[in-house]
């Protein structure tokens, strides 16, 4: 009985040795090569002024879009130290998929003697749909006399970046 036994289990060694040998035989490998590239679409990354801009005294300051990426403020009438304006720009993220940082430039105010230029934005990073305001302040530093330039030009740059 032992030795049937003992057979026993030989044969069944020999014979799962065997399954094994065989399987590993008609086994296949399988592989999956390739590459993949993305491109940039033209409209997948949009930022742009939008709406009405609005002004704290219209008989002062006027706002205006002039494209979607460039705005205007021309201000007039400041005449009491102090006399301040503010035009507010709406900005939009449009873009399908992508979030925007948004960065102030420097501002170089051509006539710093008389008039102080600041911007700021509400919201530096905006996703995708959403939007930010930017404000322009200008303030009347001294009051000018007569025959003295007091003209200014307003570069403010806002600079958006893809995120």
């Amino acid at each position: 009985m032992k030795k049937k036994r003992t057979f026993l289990v030989v044969a069944l060694l020999v014979a799962a040795l065997s399954l094994a040998v065989g399987y590993a035989a008609i086994t296949k490998n399988l592989s999956v090569t390739g590459s993949a590239s993305a491109t940039t679409k033209d409209d997948n990354f949009k930022v742009r002024f939008t709406g009405t801009p609005t002004t704290t005294d219209g008989s002062k300051v006027t706002a205006t879009i002039t494209n979607e990426l460039a705005a205007k403020i021309n201000v007039s009438g400041l005449t009491t130290t102090g006399d301040t304006v503010t035009a507010t720009y709406t900005i939009e993220n449009y873009s399908a998929e992508l979030g925007a940082n948004l960065a102030l430039g420097s501002i170089t105010n051509t006539n710093s003697e008389y008039f102080e230029v600041t911007a700021s934005l509400d919201n530096s990073a905006i996703a995708k749909g959403e939007t930010t305001t930017l404000t322009v302040t200008v303030k009347l530093l001294k009051t000018p006399v007569e025959n003295q330039t007091t003209d200014i030009t307003v570069p403010v740059t806002a600079t958006a970046t893809a995120i």
